[in-house]
């Protein structure tokens, strides 16, 4: 199932992040995610060795080391996330030990849903993060915040959160 989303690198505030293009749900993405760095914890691997994600074309590439002819062309960032798009993202604070669960939210401005093709989108990006694409107003909503190093998260409960 295409469900976008990005794994990323920084704080809730500044972050930088590659593209994942299936599952990206809680349930399937966040859960891969916590896993990997679960497994960078019990080597005693230091976190700050993850940030070579950046490297990567995408999410995939980085599990299997494939760093593709395009790396860093699909870099999406906490200034630039598009929201509309990219449904779900995963936040790796290193510094601070923290994972951060992102989801893309849309408010329609008018009853009537107008299909991305038939309309040239020209997002607007504003100081609060929110991207006016003319029919819809988008912004990523901060769902949780997990201690790496804590429980691991109910990904079921989060995927259904509102």
């Amino acid at each position: 199932m295409v469900t976008r989303g990005c794994v990323g690198i920084g704080t809730l505030s500044s972050w930088r992040g590659i593209y994942n293009h299936d599952d990206s749900y809680p349930k399937e993405l966040g859960k891969e995610v916590w896993g990997y760095l679960q497994k960078i914890i019990k080597k005693n691997k230091d976190l700050k060795n993850f940030s070579d994600l950046l490297g990567y074309e995408s999410w995939v590439g980085y599990l299997h080391r494939r760093k593709g002819t395009r790396a860093n062309t699909y870099i999406i960032t906490s200034d630039f996330p598009d929201p509309f798009y990219m449904e779900w993202v995963y936040i790796v604070d290193v510094h601070n030990e923290m994972f951060h669960v992102l989801k893309g939210e849309v408010e329609w401005k008018s009853k009537e849903k107008i299909s991305t093709s038939e309309k040239e989108i020209t997002p607007r990006f504003d100081g609060t993060r929110v991207w006016d694409y003319g029919n819809s107003i988008c912004w990523h909503a901060l769902i949780a915040s997990f201690p790496i190093r804590g429980p691991e998260p109910d990904w079921e409960s989060l995927q259904t959160a509102d």
